[in-house]
């Protein structure tokens, strides 16, 4: 069994939520380095720099705690979250979770094997 955290970066309305196993904190750390790696391209990390100007202050919340057996389960649970806000213009999510990818995957496979 794996204890997960379901959180919220907040800001100004805008809202970017993920998932993880660490402490959020830590969890934050990385973002802090992925926004100014490979990554900083992101439509979140590209908020943060470019309209925010860095991470001071940044609210963050954690919305549920989650037990699980597998990391996956807690990825497509951060998806069921990101689903039911990913049209609201303030989400600064784009699809991210296995649930996501291998829906993706198999619509372009439908889409080249008719």
């Amino acid at each position: 069994m794996i204890s997960g955290i379901i959180y919220a970066i907040l800001d100004d309305g805008y809202f970017y939520i993920g998932s993880t196993t660490q402490s959020i904190l830590e969890r934050m750390g990385l973002h802090i380095s992925a926004s100014k790696g490979k990554s900083k391209n992101s439509k979140f990390y590209k908020y943060i720099n470019e309209v925010r100007k860095g991470w001071e202050d940044i609210i963050y919340i954690t919305l549920e705690e989650v037990e699980c057996e597998h990391d996956t389960e807690l990825r497509n649970k951060e998806y069921e979250y990101i689903k039911k806000n990913i049209k609201d213009p303030y989400c600064l999510n784009v699809l991210q979770s296995d649930k996501q990818k291998y829906s993706i995957n198999n619509a372009i496979k439908k889409r080249f094997n008719k």
